[in-house]
């Protein structure tokens, strides 16, 4: 699975560099997906990444964005949409507990 490959590069990135990563995912209605990246997309930086799961969630990843930073992007997503939607959120700072294996399954599972 790419996400999965995606995010263990970033993972290992950020703890390496002991630089900030961050993970948004989100539902949304399988009717409105199309619509839900192509606004998401338009809130987000060109090293930042977007991915679509079988599940109707969507999955972002943001490369060198701290708490702040996810708050702030997390903040542009709801304003795109009319109702409420359900956000989680991870931030990664290099120097984790969580180990990879973790994090992984608490996105995608």
């Amino acid at each position: 699975m790419k996400q999965k490959k995606i995010i263990s590069i970033e993972y290992s990135r950020s703890i390496r560099g002991k630089q900030p990563v961050s993970f948004i995912l989100t539902k949304v209605n399988k009717k409105y997906i199309k619509d839900s990246i192509n606004k998401i997309t338009e809130t987000l930086r060109q090293i930042d990444q977007i991915f679509y799961l079988k599940r109707e969630d969507i999955l972002v990843i943001l490369p060198l964005t701290d708490e702040r930073g996810l708050k702030i992007v997390v903040d542009k997503i709801e304003k795109c949409y009319d109702t409420e939607i359900e956000i989680k959120k991870w931030t990664i700072t290099g120097g984790e507990t969580q180990s990879l294996e973790e994090l992984i399954n608490d996105m995608l599972d």
